[in-house]
């Protein structure tokens, strides 16, 4: 009876490790998802707020994390818009700002 209940401990323990090992390397290389979908809304607001961009004039939106960037400046993504699909502009997040890395240009009004 000792022995099956050590070998069960012995299970469960390697399994934890297992899984908080796992845990620990997808949150350092790969980021934080409610974080990367704050990145996006963030970078949502600042097109529309900023720029003068709707909704319907952005094509995508993709943040994504950045495990060899500085504290703070992890989270970063690119966009997408309609009238010029072919250029990708870059962003980083910053303090909840966003810093353009390509300048993205005002909407014109036609």
């Amino acid at each position: 009876m000792k022995r099956k209940l050590m070998i069960s401990l012995l299970v469960i323990g390697i399994f934890s490790i297992f899984y908080s090992a796992n845990s620990l390397y997808s949150s350092f290389y790969y980021g934080n998802p409610q974080k990367m979908i704050e990145s996006e809304n963030l970078a949502l607001e600042y097109l529309k707020k900023e720029k003068g961009y709707s909704e319907s004039d952005i094509l995508v939106i993709k943040g994504k994390y950045n495990y060899k960037k500085g504290k703070g400046d992890k989270y970063e993504g690119f966009i997408y818009l309609k009238n010029d699909s072919n250029k990708k502009y870059e962003y980083t997040i910053s303090e909840e700002k966003v810093l353009e890395y390509d300048v993205i240009p005002q909407k014109r009004d036609k």
